[in-house]
Protein backbone atom coordinates (compact mmCIF):
# COMPACT_ATOMS: atom_id res chain seq x y z
CA UNK A 1 0.00 0.00 0.00
CA UNK A 2 1.32 3.42 -1.12
CA UNK A 3 1.75 6.14 2.31
CA UNK A 4 1.09 9.66 1.23
CA UNK A 5 2.00 12.27 3.66
CA UNK A 6 0.81 16.00 3.25
CA UNK A 7 3.54 18.37 3.30
CA UNK A 8 0.63 21.32 3.45
CA UNK A 9 0.41 21.15 7.77
CA UNK A 10 5.12 22.21 7.15
CA UNK A 11 4.25 24.70 4.76
CA UNK A 12 1.47 26.60 6.54
CA UNK A 13 3.96 26.76 9.91
CA UNK A 14 6.47 27.90 7.69
CA UNK A 15 4.29 30.76 5.93
CA UNK A 16 2.99 31.87 9.32
CA UNK A 17 6.54 32.23 10.92
CA UNK A 18 7.69 34.19 7.60
CA UNK A 19 4.76 36.19 7.68
CA UNK A 20 5.22 36.61 11.47
CA UNK A 21 8.59 37.55 10.68
CA UNK A 22 7.73 40.45 8.37
CA UNK A 23 5.17 41.52 10.53
CA UNK A 24 7.22 42.18 13.60
CA UNK A 25 10.06 43.71 11.14
CA UNK A 26 7.52 46.18 10.27
CA UNK A 27 6.29 47.31 13.88
CA UNK A 28 7.51 50.68 14.63
CA UNK A 29 8.96 51.35 18.13
CA UNK A 30 5.55 52.44 19.40
CA UNK A 31 4.25 49.14 18.16
CA UNK A 32 6.61 47.08 19.57
CA UNK A 33 6.81 48.78 23.15
CA UNK A 34 2.58 48.12 22.88
CA UNK A 35 3.26 44.43 22.57
CA UNK A 36 5.74 44.12 24.70
CA UNK A 37 3.38 46.38 27.81
CA UNK A 38 0.44 43.68 26.86
CA UNK A 39 3.47 40.71 27.77
CA UNK A 40 3.99 42.57 31.24
CA UNK A 41 0.83 43.10 32.25
CA UNK A 42 0.57 39.37 31.63
CA UNK A 43 3.08 38.33 32.86
CA UNK A 44 2.17 40.41 36.52
CA UNK A 45 -0.89 39.01 36.33
CA UNK A 46 0.32 35.41 36.54
CA UNK A 47 3.31 36.35 39.27
CA UNK A 48 0.19 38.33 41.48
CA UNK A 49 -1.72 34.84 40.93
CA UNK A 50 0.66 32.90 42.03
CA UNK A 51 1.71 34.62 45.39
CA UNK A 52 -1.75 35.21 46.36
CA UNK A 53 -2.00 31.15 45.73
CA UNK A 54 1.48 30.81 47.82
CA UNK A 55 0.01 32.63 50.45
CA UNK A 56 -3.21 30.12 50.41
CA UNK A 57 -5.28 33.22 48.80
CA UNK A 58 -7.65 33.83 46.28
CA UNK A 59 -8.08 36.50 44.01
CA UNK A 60 -11.43 37.84 44.03
CA UNK A 61 -12.65 39.25 39.89
CA UNK A 62 -10.03 40.11 38.17
CA UNK A 63 -6.53 42.46 38.65
CA UNK A 64 -6.71 45.83 37.03
CA UNK A 65 -3.43 45.67 35.75
CA UNK A 66 -1.20 48.37 33.89
CA UNK A 67 2.07 48.70 32.24
CA UNK A 68 4.37 51.48 30.52
CA UNK A 69 7.51 51.29 28.68
CA UNK A 70 9.18 54.87 27.90
CA UNK A 71 11.23 55.47 25.24
CA UNK A 72 14.53 54.88 27.20
CA UNK A 73 13.17 51.26 28.30
CA UNK A 74 12.41 52.45 31.40
CA UNK A 75 9.05 49.43 32.91
CA UNK A 76 6.88 50.60 35.07
CA UNK A 77 3.84 48.44 36.10
CA UNK A 78 1.13 47.36 38.79
CA UNK A 79 -1.93 45.07 39.10
CA UNK A 80 -4.13 45.72 41.60
CA UNK A 81 -7.55 43.92 43.26
CA UNK A 82 -9.11 42.12 45.82
CA UNK A 83 -8.71 39.26 47.67
CA UNK A 84 -11.29 36.75 48.69
CA UNK A 85 -11.52 37.98 52.20
CA UNK A 86 -11.65 41.27 51.49
CA UNK A 87 -7.78 42.00 51.63
CA UNK A 88 -5.96 44.63 48.96
CA UNK A 89 -3.52 42.95 46.60
CA UNK A 90 -0.74 44.70 45.01
CA UNK A 91 2.03 44.04 42.36
CA UNK A 92 4.60 45.77 40.73
CA UNK A 93 7.54 45.66 38.23
CA UNK A 94 9.81 48.21 38.23
CA UNK A 95 12.77 47.33 36.01
CA UNK A 96 13.90 47.87 31.83
CA UNK A 97 12.48 46.33 28.83
CA UNK A 98 14.67 46.74 25.90
CA UNK A 99 12.70 46.41 22.94
CA UNK A 100 15.63 46.97 20.39
CA UNK A 101 17.31 43.44 21.05
CA UNK A 102 16.56 40.32 19.92
CA UNK A 103 14.71 38.63 21.36
CA UNK A 104 13.73 41.69 23.63
CA UNK A 105 14.94 41.59 27.09
CA UNK A 106 12.60 42.39 30.00
CA UNK A 107 14.15 42.44 33.66
CA UNK A 108 12.44 44.00 37.02
CA UNK A 109 12.05 44.23 40.38
CA UNK A 110 8.65 42.60 41.57
CA UNK A 111 6.74 43.29 45.22
CA UNK A 112 3.54 42.11 45.80
CA UNK A 113 1.78 43.41 48.93
CA UNK A 114 -1.16 42.03 50.55
CA UNK A 115 -2.61 44.87 53.22
CA UNK A 116 -0.03 46.40 52.77
CA UNK A 117 2.57 44.05 53.97
CA UNK A 118 4.96 42.49 51.51
CA UNK A 119 4.38 39.19 51.04
CA UNK A 120 6.92 38.60 48.09
CA UNK A 121 10.27 40.98 46.94
CA UNK A 122 12.23 39.59 43.75
CA UNK A 123 15.03 40.64 41.66
CA UNK A 124 15.84 40.67 37.77
CA UNK A 125 12.53 38.57 37.30
CA UNK A 126 11.67 38.01 33.40
CA UNK A 127 8.74 40.28 32.93
CA UNK A 128 8.14 38.77 29.29
CA UNK A 129 6.83 35.30 30.99
CA UNK A 130 5.15 33.85 33.88
CA UNK A 131 5.87 32.56 36.97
Amino acid sequence: MKSTTSHRPGLLALVSVGLLAIAAVGCSDEQRRDLGEEDVRQSLTEHVEQVAGDQDLEIDGDLTCTADITDGSTLTASCDGTTSTGGAIVGTFDGSADMETDPEVCTAHLVVLVDQASVADEADVDCFTGP
